[in-house]
């Protein structure tokens, strides 16, 4: 699994070869990476087949190549080789035992948990939101689709900041917002005035960060969905009320993901249309870690929250409009039968409606 990156642009170094990998951000389906001229995709490796072969080796491995150089014919560069189908580690591990029992909110689609881990004919069971229904509510709200070619447009951060204020000033309490990359987060925390706003910024302690916040009672956290703060991190009762998920936060599809993706592919694809890679590789880790960020509120049979998608492809209309662009179709059934469609203006009715039918403002509500 190889990919190969020649630059001959005389001078350039390679951390010129790529702009946007600021932090590991979306590189959005549909967009695709940016491409850099004179990319090569044929090289050999000990380990990894024959030249432009397009598969793994053996152990499950892939690699990224990245080679550049002066105007002289002079190269350098960087190899990876590294293993990134857990099967190849997992499969003995859990064979040598006599019985397993794995348990995790996020675990589904069972089949790819199946395959990437190497379980043979597990038992399944899944179980639906086991807290009150009416304490919770998760909007889909129908913005632009937030590909990372209309980010730097001005009538789609208009929209998104209007939409981070009217739910930050409609919830008794303090609000997370996640989004694709820090630098969007930091977009935002820029923006967007209401609220008590805390910026978590890459490379910068995030313990002092979480309780400063969770401290307060009208903050607005900004972060990065795949920083530290989405995951294995409960925000119990006051400490969040409202979740948005802003965008749909693909990782950057530089080289290496691209490798990831023919590895999953050659392992477990049909050799046909590539579809195995993106799901493995890219679509289930992507929702995943979203379904994971919403888990953040409504920590309890007593708590209670709203969790908000903040991109059309959430939308029930995207998976007639939008095609293979939609993602709403990758949640489990139960999840997207509570998610309700709604337009950008009207979701700060239904985050007044939500909290004042639970009695949750201390006070008179806020006013639309």
């Amino acid at each position: 699994m190889v990919s190969v990156r020649r630059d001959r642009r005389g001078g350039g170094s390679e951390d010129d070869a790529d702009a946007d990998t600021d932090d590991g951000g979306d590189g959005t389906a549909g967009d695709g990476p940016s491409t850099p001229q004179d990319r090569v995709t044929e090289t050999t490796l000990p380990g990894t087949g024959a030249a432009g072969d397009g598969g793994p080796d053996d152990s499950g491995t892939a690699s990224a190549v990245e080679e550049s150089g002066a105007a002289s014919d002079d190269i350098y560069g960087r190899a990876e080789l590294y293993t990134c189908i857990p099967e190849r580690v997992t499969r003995s591990l859990f064979e040598a035992l006599h019985a397993n029992v794995l348990m995790s909110a996020t675990l589904r689609p069972f089949d790819v948990t199946e395959d990437v881990l190497g379980l043979d004919d597990p038992v399944t069971m899944a179980y639906g939101p086991q807290f009150p229904e009416e304490r919770r509510r998760t909007y889909a709200v129908d913005g632009p689709p937030l590909f990372a070619s209309r980010r730097d447009e001005p009538d789609v951060q208009r929209t998104v900041t209007r939409v981070l204020e009217d739910a930050v000033r409609m919830t008794p309490g303090n609000t997370l917002a996640f989004f694709p990359s820090y630098a969007e987060a930091e977009r935002y925390h820029g923006r967007v005035s209401a609220g008590t706003a805390y910026l978590d910024e890459p490379g910068t302690p995030a313990t002092d960060l979480r309780e400063r916040f969770t401290d307060d009672d009208d903050g607005v956290l900004f972060t990065s969905l795949w920083g530290t703060l989405g995951e294995g991190v409960s925000y119990d009762g006051d400490d969040a009320r409202t979740v948005v998920v802003v965008g749909v936060p693909y990782p950057h599809l530089d080289d290496r993901m691209e490798a990831v993706q023919r590895a999953y592919e050659a392992t477990f694809g049909d050799g046909t249309d590539g579809d195995a890679g993106w799901r493995y590789a890219v679509e289930i880790p992507t929702v995943r870690k979203t379904r994971q960020a919403l888990g953040r509120v409504v920590r309890s049979p007593d708590d209670f929250g709203a969790r908000i998608l903040l991109d059309a492809r959430y939308t029930e209309r995207a998976a007639i409009e939008m095609g293979e662009y939609a993602v709403r179709g990758a949640f489990p059934p139960e999840e997207r039968a509570e998610m309700i469609d709604v337009d950008p203006e009207k979701l700060q009715f239904g985050l007044l409606n939500f909290y004042g039918d639970l009695d949750a403002y201390d006070g008179n509500p806020p006013t639309p």
